[in-house]
């Protein structure tokens, strides 16, 4: 191998190495917030169906009743409540988000962080872009919150950069084995 072939590869596995993934966001996207009771398949028209573009600041938060306000960020949801209450018992009782679109990622965990006592986490469902919470027979306060943070599928950055990467890469192998 020759030092220019070898610089050649070099440069070419340097490019190929530039090109990685990045957390996926919700920031600019459009979402639906909205509460939904009594089962998880009604939304509660009481407290209102908003949709919110998604910025990284509570510009966006939306007040849901007199319960609680929700702020969506770009990993995460913010829930101040607003009032005191107990959730009735019904089978469903809490809040609903969708049209997650995570810049073409999936929801693949998530981390919450609560006073609500009573809270598991397997009150937390999700798919691939919607999240729900049920907050069924809880109690909260004016000093109650809820925070979750989430985890998403890493969607590629910079593709044509990996296309382009990988193109110099052939090429120096081909031009390499000519020799």
């Amino acid at each position: 191998m020759t030092i220019k072939n070898a610089k050649f590869l070099f440069i070419c596995i340097g490019l190929l190495a530039m090109v990685n993934t990045s957390q996926a966001t919700l920031i600019d996207d459009t979402v639906t917030i909205n509460h939904v009771f009594p089962d998880s398949s009604t939304t509660y028209t009481g407290y209102g169906v908003y949709d919110r573009v998604v910025t990284d600041d509570a510009t966006d938060a939306v007040t849901l009743g007199s319960n609680y306000i929700v702020n969506v960020q770009s990993e995460s949801v913010l829930v101040d409540f607003i009032s005191s209450a107990t959730w009735s018992t019904a089978s469903f009782n809490g809040l609903s988000i969708s049209d997650l679109n995570w810049a073409g990622g999936t929801i693949t965990d998530f981390t919450v962080e609560t006073n609500l006592a009573g809270w598991t986490d397997s009150r937390l469902s999700y798919t691939g872009d919607a999240l729900m919470f049920n907050w069924q027979a809880l109690s909260f306060t004016a000093n109650s919150y809820f925070n979750v943070s989430i985890q998403s599928a890493s969607v590629p950055e910079a593709p044509t950069l990996g296309l382009l990467g990988l193109g110099l890469l052939l090429i120096g192998v081909r031009k390499f084995k000519l020799r």
